[in-house]
């Protein structure tokens, strides 16, 4: 089957689908109608808050597992600012689109997806820092329902105030564009650095914008 379709993102001159394309193409093609994913936590270290996930395609009537994939996370990755609230949740998304890559789904020009290649590139270059750059808001051609239901974020902090501005902008596109600016090396990278006042205030946003969107 040809991913031509998959969306993909560019990572240092590297095509990688993310898992939400993966998904939108498995759910979405008639091909698959039959398939379903189900996912198991293998194993769950509470005391260390650490987490294995599996994930697997099978085949509905007949009850056979066609592909399977493992994620493994820990809430204090320094490098995933998503895990210090989502850990478990972050590691069934990996293993899903794992599973979904062994299906053959998004692999076209590689078979990780394009999180776990940025989140490994932020662990190899820990230290580097980006740019963070403010991005104005979209005034046309935003796939919201209500633009004006999104609520801004006004903070006397200034790194604060960068972040969720960018995430504002992100969310007045779509749910997804958040998600993908919440997950992005850049953006975990900066976020990392947060005390936990900062933290507690971006999280806080973070929250007030899925409300809106959801």
């Amino acid at each position: 089957m040809s991913n031509a379709k998959i969306k993909t993102t560019n990572i240092k001159g590297k095509q990688y689908a993310e898992v939400h394309e993966r998904i939108k193409h498995f759910r979405g093609n008639p091909d698959y109608a039959h398939l379903g994913i189900n996912t198991f936590i293998e194993t769950w270290d509470t005391d260390n808050e650490q987490v294995l996930v599996k994930a697997v395609v099978y085949d509905m009537d007949k009850d056979l597992v066609l592909a399977s994939g493992l994620a493994w996370e820990r809430r204090d990755d320094k490098q995933s600012f998503v895990n210090k609230t989502s850990y478990v949740e972050n590691a069934e998304t990996s293993a899903i689109g794992r599973a979904l890559a062994c299906m053959g789904i998004g692999i076209e020009d590689a078979y990780a997806s394009a999180f776990e290649v940025a989140n490994a590139i932020a662990q190899q270059d820990g230290k580097k820092k980006d740019h963070l750059k403010v991005v104005e808001t979209p005034k046309e051609s935003a796939k919201t329902d209500s633009i004006d239901s999104i609520p801004t974020h006004d903070s006397s902090d200034e790194i604060v105030q960068n972040l969720t501005t960018r995430m504002h902008a992100s969310a007045c596109i779509s749910y997804e564009k958040l998600q993908e600016l919440v997950n992005s090396s850049d953006f975990q990278e900066i976020a990392n650095e947060l005390d936990s006042k900062q933290t507690e205030e971006v999280m806080s946003y973070v929250g007030q914008l899925k409300s809106a969107l959801m």
